[in-house]
């Protein structure tokens, strides 16, 4: 059985935008913020707050504004020990967000900040995409995260869950919906992109569409690409059209999955087998479905031997990181 035939019984993925503000452009723009901070960091907050206005955002009309996740219990059973424990406590203080912790002398070293927007309870979010081909898919939306780092640099954080796929449709989620903007019509057209994007509230049995993206236009900002409204209006606090930040890499999210594979729809040898390679490659690189490596092979191997491998647990969990794109795969009867 090759991997095409593989059942997937669950996909969670996490897509990852990082952007880079315009810090002086936001200064000015917010001159009465940081006239009452010395750090840049210790404004967000109020950055936040400054921009609640009904109709500014669909998501901040109908999901709410993002929140500071900050840590703020410490003790053993807290989810903060479980994460810092290991760490040395300079790299606590630094490197994570938290919230009522006591500092020699009073000083704030964090250089993090971390906010969040939960899905309303007793609703379900879904991300929705479809393309000029008839493809399309819905996924739902686990968690919106937002992580803000004092030199100006920011990450978006967008979780998504499905369950019971075909691997077809696992790589074309990873593949088409980590698309932040097409690089041309023709790409629309030839269905590389999706040609719908949307993010849709689901409560009482009634669907509301919180914000869409069809990609009509092409209307840049500055030399800045035209990013699709389901990220600019997450990232309502910042101005993209007064160019207050900018994407760090190109039309492309970080793409960060984990994979359980139906142990049914496999053979028992299937993890020494070079189908399951074959599989393990395209997550990997976030390619569309292929019956074989979709470079040349030798090469393809090489290349994933020289990435990280280490095992998660028990047999046939595998953890592979190769540059800037991270895969957990699993098979589901391990």
């Amino acid at each position: 059985m090759g991997w095409m035939a593989a059942g997937i019984l669950h996909l969670h993925t996490y897509f990852l935008f990082p952007f880079s503000i315009d810090k002086q452009a936001v200064l000015e723009s917010h001159q009465d913020i940081w006239a009452r901070h010395e750090h840049w960091i210790d404004g967000l907050d109020e950055w936040f707050a400054a921009h609640r206005a009904p109709g500014l955002s669909g998501v901040l009309d109908r999901l709410g504004p993002w929140r500071r996740d900050a840590y703020t219990r410490f003790d053993m059973d807290s989810l903060a020990y479980q994460d810092m424990v290991f760490f040395h406590p300079i790299v606590r203080r630094v490197f994570f967000d938290t919230a009522g912790a006591s500092v020699a002398g009073g000083e704030k070293e964090a250089l993090l900040r971390c906010y969040t927007i939960p899905i309303p309870e007793g609703a379900k979010l879904w991300f929705v995409a479809e393309d000029h081909k008839g493809r399309s898919a819905t996924v739902e939306v686990t968690d919106l995260r937002l992580f803000l780092f004092a030199n100006g640099i920011g990450i978006l954080s967008i979780g998504v869950e499905a369950f019971r796929l075909s691997t077809r449709d696992v790589l074309w989620i990873n593949e088409s919906m980590r698309k932040v903007y097409p690089s041309s019509g023709r790409q629309v057209r030839e269905a590389r992109i999706p040609g719908r994007m949307a993010l849709v509230l689901e409560r009482n049995g009634a669907q509301e569409v919180v914000v869409e993206e069809k990609f009509e236009k092409g209307e840049m900002a500055g030399f800045q690409p035209p990013l699709a409204k389901t990220i600019t209006s997450l990232l309502y606090f910042a101005d993209y059209d007064r160019l207050e930040f900018e994407p760090v890499l190109d039309e492309r999210m970080i793409v960060c999955s984990y994979v359980a594979v139906d142990p049914a729809t496999i053979a028992p040898d299937f993890i020494q087998s070079e189908a399951y390679q074959v599989l393990l490659s395209q997550l990997l690189y976030v390619d569309h479905e292929s019956p074989t490596y979709r470079y040349e092979p030798d090469f393809t191997r090489g290349q994933m031997k020289s990435a990280p491998l280490s095992p998660l647990g028990p047999p046939g969990d595998v953890l592979r990181l190769h540059q800037l794109q991270q895969h957990y795969l699993h098979d589901g009867d391990a």
